[in-house]
């Protein structure tokens, strides 16, 4: 016994700190498992002759234990309007995050900091935080955290902010994946418009909004799982151009099995069901490869296994998660 434990001994101090790198090394290639969630606050509004939406959106990586490892926050804003008796579509639209700078802000905030970059700070600063640290997050009654160190760098309200990130945490639709290093994320999103006209004595027009949002786990440039979903609100209007309803009961996500899409499916499944197949097509690729994913004229993808799982128009699935890897470090 006494031979054997020498014999272990002399090993180790043989391989020295090379031994104990290469342990290390083992660790670190270790299989562990997280959690992709993601979560959108906020909502839709039609009054007048204008229909505007705000959503901000959170993305997170949890861990085994539920403890934030990534986070994301954008806010997609975009309004339509009616003029004449026609929905005024065909504008372009940018998230908070992609405006940059040319939103403005920093030379009217106390800190001097524009809201891509207070957006990004409170995002930072839920690192390592649980559910419970999340929700526990103090938000005054003018909608700003109370937090010293979250104001250092947030000075914006941010009860979206923890709102977003709360819904993510507790996002049903939350995906494992595993990684033998450390995920990161990457999010994006898309907003396009749709109108039409409407005439005296006949129906009313409509004038849509649609942003469909994609959020990405990756490690060296690979996707390991994403997450996609469609905010697509509607309003109606009248010949005079006054908004006479509007219509949005969530994300296509978020309404899942009430979408009432596998009924007309020609594989007999949800919008959601769907969404996921696509995601899981994706797993493996690089920006590149993303981009390579054919795309016909209807919309539809035109490679078969991509269609053996979602039949429905992906080509703004194929724009958001390319606009996403294309930020991946």
């Amino acid at each position: 016994m006494k031979r054997i434990l020498s014999f272990a001994l002399a090993i180790i101090a043989a391989l020295g700190m090379a031994g104990i790198a290469l342990l290390y090394r083992a660790q670190e290639n270790k299989i562990v498992k997280y959690t992709l969630g993601m979560g959108i606050a906020g909502g839709f509004n039609a009054v007048g002759s204008e229909a505007s939406q705000s959503f901000t959106i959170a993305s997170v990586i949890l861990d085994k234990d539920g403890k934030v490892v990534d986070c994301t926050i954008d806010c997609a804003d975009a309004k339509i309007s009616v003029e004449g008796g026609k929905a005024q579509a065909g504008g372009t639209y940018l998230t908070k995050n992609e405006l940059g700078a040319n939103y403005g802000m920093a030379q009217y905030s106390p800190i001097g900091k524009e809201w891509y970059e207070q957006a990004a700070h409170f995002a930072e600063s839920v690192k390592g935080k649980d559910y419970d640290g999340v929700k526990a997050i103090a938000i005054g009654e003018d909608g700003k955290a109370q937090d010293a160190d979250i104001l250092s760098g947030c000075t914006v309200a941010s009860a979206s902010f923890k709102e977003a990130v709360v819904l993510a945490m507790e996002d049903k639709g939350a995906v494992e994946f595993s990684a033998d290093g450390v995920p990161s994320l990457t999010f994006a999103a898309v907003i396009s418009d749709w109108g039409t006209a409407s005439a005296e004595g006949e129906k009313d027009g409509k004038a849509a909004l649609t942003t469909t949002v994609s959020a990405i786990a990756y490690l060296d440039g690979k996707v390991l799982s994403a997450l996609l979903d469609v905010a697509a609100p509607e309003a109606s209007f009248n010949a005079k151009g006054e908004i006479t309803g509007s219509s949005y009961n969530g994300t296509k996500r978020a309404i899942g099995k009430d979408y009432g899409m596998a009924q007309y499916s020609p594989i007999g499944k949800e919008w959601y069901e769907q969404a996921e197949h696509f995601c899981q097509s994706i797993v493996g690729l690089s920006a590149d490869e993303v981009k390579t994913i054919g795309v016909g004229e209807d919309g539809k993808a035109t490679d078969t296994d991509i269609t053996a799982g979602c039949t429905i128009t992906v080509s703004d699935f194929v724009k958001t998660v390319s606009k996403a890897m294309d930020k991946a470090e």
